[in-house]
């Protein structure tokens, strides 16, 4: 059991949120009773607050199992833990909405922080059951916590902590308009170029009258044999063959995270040597091909020397007609994705193959175009870069004034 501190700060004491407030459970209408059309109230699952699922769903039972945007939302089974405001409709068995049962001396916009907060995390984990789907009804039996007497003091500490909020909030709004604004960049410049006034007819659309239609047999290094190669058989690859240094195997985890230097697989150097047509060069793109199919990275100046696992596939372009970067963001595009998309069987999991990239078609603009486009992405993309990080940095001040204005161990002044 997770034991309160001992020691509890001047002006605060001890409660059971169990006591002192609602766990109101949620409701299961039923599959027959759902919609995607938009019509009823929407129906809130877990998957809705954690942001894991798009589609929207909407039912037309009436229910008091019913949110506002200021309600609290606190998810106890599968993604445990995750507290949630702004959501309106009816909620789910797998959600709680909490609230103090006294307003007089009680703050919910306190308790909306205080749920946030690592005490009561630590208890939801704690008391989480399950290996597939977490479940962690049984947490709230047993969270005891410390809080301000005063309601004034609550009030304080949650005004401080939704300040952050705000421009954490703001500093996403800003990331999505500016992906947005990729996006929108990308469809005009991959398709239409820049400053171009006459066009031709492809299968695809209208291209520039000067770009060639084409894929990326048009494109890669005709003189390197392996220029598009997935990587060799699970069994040439058996970690029973792995050492601490020497040649590194390069594989999804590094193409996802869009890092080539997380991971420590390596090979001995006379396994390198028989696998050597999967080795990876400077301008190499590599592409995930299951699961977590089309992620792209760009294999830069400087890297360690390796080759990749069967999970990825290399493209080695010609340097003289091809940038890796702009076919970098091609291959991330509507453009091509939608070709992919049809010709992938699905499946319980995706997988893409060297059959399926050779025929994929696109426009190929001159490489000195290339290039101009590649600048005018990636300045959007720094700029992205960015404020991701100043929202990293908005997080990181969050977490530490929770940890110290939730514990009492800073306090608020109040005259």
């Amino acid at each position: 059991m997770i034991k309160i501190k001992s020691k509890i700060p001047i002006n605060w004491k001890e409660v059971s949120l169990l006591e002192e407030c609602f766990f109101d459970r949620g409701i299961e209408p039923g599959r027959n009773n759902y919609n995607t059309l938009g019509y009823g109230k929407r129906f809130l699952r877990v998957a809705d607050l954690t942001g894991s699922r798009n589609e929207i769903i909407y039912t037309e039972i009436e229910s008091d199992k019913e949110s506002s945007n200021k309600d609290i939302l606190l998810t106890l089974d599968g993604s445990v833990g995750v507290v949630k405001r702004g959501f309106k409709g009816i909620y789910s068995t797998g959600i709680r909405k909490v609230y103090f049962k006294d307003k007089k001396n009680y703050s919910d916009d306190f308790l909306y922080y205080l749920l946030q907060g690592k005490d009561i995390q630590r208890i939801i984990n704690y008391y989480s059951k399950g290996s597939t789907i977490k479940h962690a009804s049984r947490s709230i039996d047993f969270m005891n916590v410390i809080i301000p007497k005063n309601k004034e003091e609550q009030q304080k500490i949650a005004e401080i902590l939704s300040k952050v909020d705000y421009n954490i909030n703001k500093t996403e709004e800003i990331i999505q308009h500016t992906e947005k604004l990729k996006r929108g960049l990308m469809k005009e410049l991959l398709i239409k170029g820049i400053g171009h006034k006459k066009f031709k007819k492809t299968e695809l659309g209208e291209i520039p009258w000067e770009w060639v239609f084409g894929n990326f047999q048009t494109i890669v290094d005709k003189k390197n044999k392996n220029a598009i190669k997935p990587g060799p058989f699970g069994s040439s690859l058996k970690k029973d063959i792995y050492v601490k240094s020497g040649y590194k195997i390069y594989g999804q985890e590094q193409v996802i995270r869009g890092d080539l230097e997380f991971g420590d697989y390596y090979i001995t150097k006379e396994k390198f040597r028989s696998l050597e047509d999967f080795k990876i060069s400077s301008g190499d793109i590599l592409v995930s091909l299951v699961g977590t199919i089309g992620k792209i990275i760009v294999v830069p100046e400087k890297f360690k020397p390796g080759i990749i696992n069967p999970r990825l596939i290399k493209i080695s372009l010609d340097k003289n007609i091809s940038d890796p970067y702009y076919f970098s963001y091609l291959l991330i595009s509507d453009l091509i994705r939608d070709q992919v998309n049809n010709m992938l069987h699905g499946g319980t999991m995706n997988i893409l193959n060297g059959a399926i990239i050779k025929k994929i078609k696109f426009p190929i603009p001159s490489i000195h175009e290339q290039k101009i486009i590649v600048d005018i992405l990636t300045s959007v993309d720094n700029k992205i870069e960015v404020y991701k990080k100043i929202k990293d940095k908005l997080n990181l001040l969050k977490k530490g004034l929770m940890n110290d204005l939730l514990s009492g161990e800073v306090r608020i002044n109040l005259l």
